[in-house]
């Protein structure tokens, strides 16, 4: 194998570099004044007129400044990446390879890595949600082997009980027991399911009436001990049509609205919980405020934690704001929390219209 090339071979390789796609080609000045730029270059960042300097290239005057200071310390850099745009502002991250000459003249060859930038980027986000679902999974297996041994440990302890009754009304208390246990046991499962459930289970895309979705959320909810010690009220000024995922959106408010049931303040004459819904073409809004017992400061940083119960009074699994977070964030829409103890508690859901819904909505508007 040979060690040099001939002169006839470096000018076939300059042909195939002036031709190549995405290779940019550069002769300028110490002040980046640009001499000459090949046809590939031109394309790539849409410069039509003889007059331009490649510092215009650079997204953020610092790096140009940060190159030419490398540049004239060592006279070259080589593989150093840039974001760049073009006359029109599509950026490019490239790579750059630089040379000043004898004669003060500064040689680039500027590479279009996009791409691979873009696959770089993909993958450190896939990464990191392969960390947040082990994470999770980690999570999940330790408080899940504790909640399920509780209901599983109460069973056993009942069965023996079962054994030894000696009347048909103890055996029936007992039977009434290891029922409770049991149920608990599969509304964890349940619960544990819709979460494995939630995050592999494509978002659907249709119609969402919420009129319609507060009405079956509070009728589901009307077989809750507290059901009638509360006041509902809906505020809904649905203008504009709104895509999503229904059945996701429903749990999350039937989570939420529970809670509401589960933290009544019964010291108070009145308890209410308020929703909101406030729509336009891009998203919808859900605002829900209850005046039930609040959540202390220690706890209101928590709350949307998976298993986490704030108070002794919290009848489920700890899996329902979890879950109504982990939801809310799939749809790509964000969740917040406020709350005062003893005052009461206001929670904001933001979700946004799918491109089906904001595309009807548009429509809608050029029609009228």
């Amino acid at each position: 194998m040979t060690t040099s090339l001939t002169f006839s071979d470096l000018n076939t390789m300059l042909r195939l570099l002036e031709v190549s796609d995405r290779v940019c080609l550069i002769k300028s000045d110490m002040e980046g004044n640009i001499k000459y730029i090949n046809e590939a270059g031109r394309q790539l960042f849409e410069i039509k007129g003889s007059n331009f300097e490649v510092k215009k290239l650079f997204t953020d005057q610092e790096d140009w400044e940060d190159l030419i200071y490398k540049l004239k310390k060592r006279h070259n850099c080589n593989n150093c990446n840039y974001l760049l745009s073009s006359t029109l502002n599509k950026n490019y991250w490239t790579n750059i390879s630089t040379e000043i000459s004898e004669n003060d003249s500064i040689y680039w060859v500027l590479k279009d890595i996009s791409s691979v930038q873009k696959q770089k980027q993909e993958l450190g986000h896939q990464r990191a949600l392969l960390e947040k679902s082990k994470t999770e999974m980690d999570r999940i297996i330790y408080s899940a082997s504790h909640d399920l041994r509780s209901p599983i440990s109460s069973i056993l302890g009942l069965l023996n009980l079962l054994g030894l009754a000696h009347t048909d009304q103890e055996k029936n208390e007992y039977m009434f027991m290891i029922q409770a246990s049991v149920m608990k046991l599969d509304s964890l499962v349940q619960n544990l399911g819709r979460i494995s459930k939630n995050n592999n289970e494509a978002v659907r895309d249709e119609k969402v009436d919420f009129d319609k979705l507060f009405d079956l959320v509070k009728n589901e909810l009307s077989f809750h001990p507290n059901f009638q010690k509360i006041n509902f009220e809906k505020s809904l000024a649905q203008n504009h049509i709104f895509y999503s995922d229904f059945k996701r959106i429903k749990l999350v408010l039937s989570n939420i609205l529970k809670n509401c049931l589960d933290f009544i303040d019964l010291n108070k004459s009145q308890n209410f919980a308020d929703v909101e819904f406030i729509s336009s073409p891009e998203k919808v809004i859900m605002k829900i405020f209850d005046n039930g017992t609040g959540i202390s400061k220690s706890n209101k940083d928590r709350v949307f934690d998976l298993f986490y119960r704030g108070s002794d009074r919290s009848r489920g699994s700890g899996i329902g704001l979890f879950e109504s977070k982990e939801i809310v964030i799939k749809l790509g829409g964000k969740i917040k929390l406020n709350s005062e103890y003893t005052l009461g508690t206001s929670i904001e859901i933001e979700i946004p219209n799918s491109k089906k819904g904001r595309l009807i909505n548009r429509k809608n508007v050029l029609r009228h």
